[in-house]
């Protein structure tokens, strides 16, 4: 993605950073820095902020008590940064109105899409773009962004309009005192032992890729001196918006793998989100720079620090800077005991996140649970593929419509070829099928996937692992659909040939896929 602004987008930062703190658009807010480090030796960031404890809430005239603010509906002009891309854009920038950090400036989605949902491809590119051209644009390799995103009850999310956070590291370097810490996901990414563990990815997107995946090459990089679960992928070379998608997707399976395990161990301890609505059933950050993407399944939004006879000083709550390698606090009692104690960071880093499992343990942990969500999400990514296959061949036969008006009315698909048990029936045209079977194949992916969350609910681990019969029924129903769109496709190269018919065999196999995979997927004998 090419973001098409009309200037660096650091320069249009700063200048607009500097225009809206003087105008008091903004509210910087200074901090008091320190350097504490986990028992490891890895440093953290503290930072001490006592005005932000007395942050205002933004307000509407005649709003009630309870009713919440949307601030990326309709965000000030001294605020908004850009509307990326410039053609049809679908996120816009904006300045944080309360940073702490110096040009912090955010990425938000045009539409109020929730924060609670999986990110989408277009958020990724958006993203990796803006880290991108932040870098080239500097012409200066140290002048860097962390990215981090914020989902669910215990991530430190605070608004539910999905959005992603961007941070200049040299402002995150703002003090000599700074001069020892480096950035946590670089710390993962250029750890030697994290590195032994495997970079290789699986590119799950045919049932053989599938199976050598789960011969025991799905690998994640993790740091051995965190004392959380995490998964990091770090990139070998500049990731395309697929590939980015691809990665997020493998990271956010890989978290829910690792939440599912510590609920079964422990089910009185934990329990998953509510889906009802579409939420992902984890709470986890993520963050990215240009060199990879790591993810932090959430168990909590933070530890209460108490004094020795057990009264409360204050929460300390972390969001996903904590994938950055800081963290913040609002009171003197916090600062002064974060400072004097800190071993008390290990403490508030391993109760935010779920305990790590033993590399054995992890092993078989994605090995049986990795198999019927990796099937579910290589049918879902082959659906994807066929809207994809679907919008071409509606577009070009479209084209070729407005071309030759006489032929329109006369092309036809064999009867031999129509699916009397399917929802289009025996005796349409591709008129009358189009607008429905496009809405399946557009939502197919989606309503997979949410079928396969109810049943884990409900099911637990016996519906993630399945069994023969439901690998082989998934297994065949993939083979399929990939069969046809690689046929169609073929065929499209060769320019030989029939929009029409390319549009009903892309119908006639994607109609069966979805029923069949959708009673896979809700079978009571799963359990």
């Amino acid at each position: 993605m090419l973001l098409g602004l009309p200037e660096a987008l650091s320069s249009i930062t700063k200048r607009k950073f500097e225009a809206a703190k003087a105008s008091s658009d903004l509210l910087f807010s200074p901090t008091e820095l320190a350097i504490i480090r986990t028992s490891a030796g890895i440093p953290f960031q503290l930072r001490y902020c006592p005005s932000l404890a007395k942050k205002p809430l933004p307000k509407l005239q005649h709003a009630t008590p309870k009713q919440k603010i949307d601030p990326f509906e309709n965000p000030p002009p001294a605020l908004h940064l850009a509307d990326i891309p410039a053609a049809d854009p679908t996120h816009f920038l904006v300045l944080n109105k309360f940073p702490i950090i110096s040009e912090h400036f955010i990425l938000a989605t045009k539409p109020n899409k929730k924060q609670t949902h999986a990110l989408e491809l277009d958020d990724l590119e958006a993203t990796y773009a803006v880290l991108k051209a932040w870098q080239t644009d500097s012409g200066d390799s140290e002048k860097r962004l962390l990215a981090f995103f914020n989902s669910g009850d215990h991530s430190g999310a605070s608004q539910p309009h999905r959005h992603l956070q961007f941070l200049p590291v040299e402002g995150m370097r703002d003090s000599d005192k700074a001069s020892d810490w480096s950035l946590l996901i670089d710390l993962i990414f250029s750890s030697p032992v994290a590195k032994a563990t495997g970079r290789r990815l699986c590119q799950m997107r045919t049932v053989q890729q599938l199976i050598f995946c789960l011969q025991g090459h799905l690998k994640f990089l993790q740091h051995p001196s965190l004392p959380f679960t995490h998964f990091a992928y770090p990139f070998d070379s500049e990731p395309t918006g697929a590939q980015l998608f691809e990665i997020y997707n493998h990271l956010y399976d890989a978290a829910k793998a690792a939440v599912d395990t510590f609920i079964s161990s422990n089910p009185n301890d934990f329990a998953l989100n509510p889906t009802d609505d579409g939420d992902l059933p984890i709470s986890y950050n993520l963050a990215m720079t240009t060199s990879g993407m790591v993810i932090l399944p959430r168990r909590a939004e933070g530890t209460m620090l108490r004094r020795d006879d057990g009264s409360e000083i204050g929460f300390a709550a972390l969001n996903g800077t904590t994938l950055g390698g800081t963290m913040m606090v609002k009171h003197q009692d916090e600062w002064d005991m974060l400072r004097q104690k800190p071993g008390l960071l290990d403490h508030i880093l391993s109760g935010i996140g779920f305990p790590k499992t033993s590399p054995s343990k992890a092993k078989g942990l994605l090995q049986d649970l990795v198999v019927v969500v990796s099937l579910v999400r290589t049918l879902t990514d082959s659906f994807g593929s066929a809207s994809d296959l679907y919008r071409k061949l509606k577009r070009k036969a479209g084209a070729k419509d407005s071309d030759d008006e006489d032929d329109r009315s006369h092309i036809q698909i064999p009867s031999r070829r129509r699916r009397r048990d399917s929802m289009f029936g025996s005796g349409k045209s591709k008129g009358d099928y189009s607008d429905s079977e496009e809405e399946l194949i557009f939502t197919s992916s989606s309503q997979i996937r949410a079928e396969y969350e109810r049943g884990y609910r409900k099911l637990g681990e016996p519906f993630a692992r399945g069994d023969v019969t439901t690998h082989t029924q998934l297994q065949s129903q993939i083979i399929k659909l990939q069969q046809t769109v690689l046929n169609i496709q073929q065929d499209l190269l060769l320019s030989n040939s029939d929009d029409a018919r390319g549009l009903h065999r892309l119908i006639e196999h994607a109609v069966p896929a979805h029923a069949a995979a959708t009673s896979i997927t809700t079978a009571p004998s799963r359990a």
